[in-house]
């Protein structure tokens, strides 16, 4: 529209408490905006919108789980740490290192399996 141009009057604002049906507004706001009113997305918009929002979800997922295995680890191996040094003064046992270290390998074994299987799923089985 340009400066010249009549413009076509609108409505005033409805009172506050004034009831309007779902009709009455979406034409009020029709009218207000000039905008023609869509009852479906376009095809294909929603398959690509979701593929988008899912990546997201999944960068997401995947940098919290590597900050939070990375925080886990720290504060295993500071404890670990703290209990030969100042609990038993580094004479700790073969058989507790073993552990720690099996203990400490299959969780990381297990989180990254879980988190692979999730990121990147079977495609060949149908649900």
């Amino acid at each position: 529209m340009g400066a010249d141009e009549p413009q076509e009057p609108r409505d005033p604002p409805p009172e506050p408490n004034e009831v309007q049906s779902p009709e009455e507004i979406r034409e009020l706001a029709r009218k207000r905006e000039g905008a023609t009113e869509i009852s479906e997305l376009p095809p294909g918009a929603l398959p690509a919108r979701d593929r988008a929002l899912d990546i997201e979800l999944k960068r997401t997922y995947a940098y919290a789980l590597l900050i939070g295995l990375g925080v886990q680890l720290a504060i295993a191996d500071a404890v670990f740490a703290l209990y030969a040094w100042k609990g038993v003064h580094w004479a700790v046992s073969a058989s507790v290192m073993d552990v720690w270290l099996g203990a400490t390998v299959v969780e990381v074994i297990g989180i990254v399996y879980v988190v692979t299987r999730y990121l990147f799923p079977r495609r060949d089985v149908q649900l």
